[in-house]
């Protein structure tokens, strides 16, 4: 509480009231322009956060999409090799078997390989959730000599696969 001095006359007053005034009025000034900058730094702060955020959110589901499929295309290959397997029109011979042999093989490694990566995309995804980053490279590289192995082990079923087609079309009355 301010208190007025006794002998202050009213035009005097008056100019003190003024010039309190003024100086509440530029600290107010300098106030909402900190917090006007303030506020824009906040908002890009928060444009970035979100913009990684939905960035990695959708590498992570383009790359589960595409683990995805290539398992779904795997297990269907399985049952493809099957049916041939089954079929009684097939006469067995060596390079049949030998195709059909290495075509499973590589679908099951395929599968495998594809089911071990989702067990450690969950592993990696709970460490980094919990702050626990320690060795996160080491996720990183596994991750990617995992991934690449069920690739090229999906390729070499398909290539076998489809070799496996061609013989067998030629065998079958």
């Amino acid at each position: 509480m301010t208190t007025t001095p006794p002998d202050e006359t009213p035009e005097e007053k008056e100019k003190r009231l003024k010039r309190w005034a003024k100086k509440l009025g530029k600290r107010d000034k300098a106030l909402t322009d900190r917090e006007l900058k303030l506020c824009e730094e906040e908002k890009i702060h928060d444009f970035n956060i979100e913009y990684k955020s939905q960035t990695y959110n959708a590498f992570y589901t383009t790359s589960m999409e595409k683990d995805k499929s290539i398992l779904t295309v795997a297990v269907a290959g399985l049952g493809f090799l099957i049916a041939i397997i089954q079929s009684e029109q097939l006469k067995p011979t060596g390079l049949t078997v030998w195709l059909l042999a290495i075509s499973c093989l590589c679908y099951l490694i395929s599968i495998f390989l594809l089911l071990t990566i989702f067990k450690c995309n969950k592993d990696y995804l709970i460490n980094l959730a919990t702050d626990n980053h320690d060795g996160t490279e080491g996720w990183n590289k596994k991750l990617t000599r995992l991934d690449g192995a069920a690739s090229i082990s999906f390729y070499l079923a398909i290539m076998h696969s489809v070799a496996l087609g061609i013989v067998t079309s030629n065998f079958i009355n």
